[in-house]
């Protein structure tokens, strides 16, 4: 057999010497797949994967940033008030925030428990 195949594969011929040139076909149509798919792969895929490699270095050029931290800190205190007048301070303040929530949910309880006693006793 030479390569190509001289047969279509159309022929309903039966005979034992069609059999080897029908596969040759079948080979022949294989082989066509295998090129296209190869011509594929030349003609987009690998240039789509080399462009987005450039792409992505570019990319990654652009936004790299090199950072180097450098810290030193030194911490120095004078105590003039002491731990307990601190606290004492935060107390306070958060007593004199709370004043006036307080006083408006002493007014809403307040009212309720007038309401709550007028309908006990209707």
């Amino acid at each position: 057999m030479s390569g190509t195949c001289k047969h279509s594969p159309y022929e309903h011929s039966y005979d034992q010497h069609l059999i080897p040139q029908q596969h040759c076909f079948a080979n022949l149509s294989l082989i066509f797949y295998k090129q296209y798919v190869l011509y594929i792969v030349v003609t987009v895929t690998f240039p789509l994967f080399t462009g987005m490699k450039s792409f992505t270095a570019h990319i990654h050029n652009i936004f790299y940033v090199s950072v180097e931290f450098s810290h030193s800190h030194h911490f120095e205190t004078n105590q003039s008030v002491s731990m307990k007048e601190i606290a004492a301070t935060m107390v306070t303040e958060i007593h004199d925030r709370l004043d006036e929530f307080l006083a408006v949910y002493d007014w809403i309880s307040f009212v309720f428990s007038f309401f709550f006693l007028t309908l006990l006793f209707k």
